[in-house]
């Protein structure tokens, strides 16, 4: 008589989770962005942040107002550009990994000579 053996196989799913604090992607988050008074071609001041999970942006203008709020990218978008729109823009991203900022300027563009 044979005997026969009953195996129970117990399998075991690690999950590697890989939390990432929030970082830049400068290429996605020119600085600086020139435009000039009057100028009716849209303009956007953008911040791009990578992480795991993903981050939650904020911006904010000179005077500390949000001005835009979005997941891992924020942007500002100037239809008609005036005076008060030029400035330093701060971007903050957060996750339960951490924080980072980014700073972005908007430009008056000078007058080319020759």
């Amino acid at each position: 008589m044979l005997n026969a053996f009953k195996i129970n196989a117990v399998f075991t799913a690690i999950v590697v989770s890989s939390l990432a604090s929030p970082q830049i992607n400068e290429d996605a988050s020119p600085t600086p962005v020139y435009s000039y008074v009057g100028n009716r071609r849209p303009v956007d001041v953008t911040c791009t942040f990578y992480g795991y999970p993903v981050p939650t942006v904020i911006m904010r203008n000179e005077n500390g107002t949000e001005i835009a709020r979005g997941n891992s990218t924020v942007s500002y978008h100037v239809s008609f550009t005036t005076e008060d729109d030029f400035g330093t823009y701060n971007c903050t991203a957060e996750s339960p990994d951490g924080m980072a900022q980014y700073l972005v300027e908007l430009r008056k563009a000078g007058i080319c000579v020759k």
